[in-house]
C-alpha cells in the first residue's frame, strides 16, 4: 500500500442527494430516502501527516461554538459564533476555514 500524497479540498458545506456521484459509490441509493436539498456543515476534520498510512502524525480540526463569555478578535463578546480550531496534541490552535478544509 502507497499513501497518496494529493492534497484535497471540499466546500464548507456538503449537499447530497440521489445523483451525488460519490455517495452513490458508497450507498444503495434504492436503500435509503434524503431528504430534497439536504446540506450539511462540516464540523470536523481529521488529518493525517507521513509517508504512509503505517506511521504518521493525526490532528484534527474542529468547528467549535465560542463560548458566551468568550471575545473575538475585536474585544466583543460573541453568542452562537462559530471559529475553527486545530487541535495537534497539547496545542491547539485558531485556523481560517480556508486552512480546514482546502489543505
Amino acid at each position: 500500500y502507497r499513501k497518496d500524497q494529493s492534497p484535497v479540498s471540499f466546500e464548507p458545506h456538503l449537499e447530497l442527494d440521489e445523483h451525488s456521484g460519490a455517495l452513490s459509490e458508497v450507498v444503495a441509493i434504492d436503500e435509503i430516502i434524503l431528504p430534497k436539498n439536504s446540506r450539511y456543515g462540516i464540523r470536523s476534520v481529521v488529518n493525517h501527516i507521513g509517508s504512509s498510512a503505517s506511521c504518521g502524525h493525526y490532528t484534527a480540526d474542529a468547528f467549535r461554538v465560542m463560548k458566551d463569555d468568550e471575545e473575538d478578535d475585536d474585544d466583543t463578546l460573541v453568542r452562537d459564533k462559530r471559529e475553527w480550531l486545530r487541535f495537534n496534541d497539547s496545542y491547539v490552535s485558531k485556523i481560517s476555514q480556508a486552512e480546514a478544509v482546502d489543505n
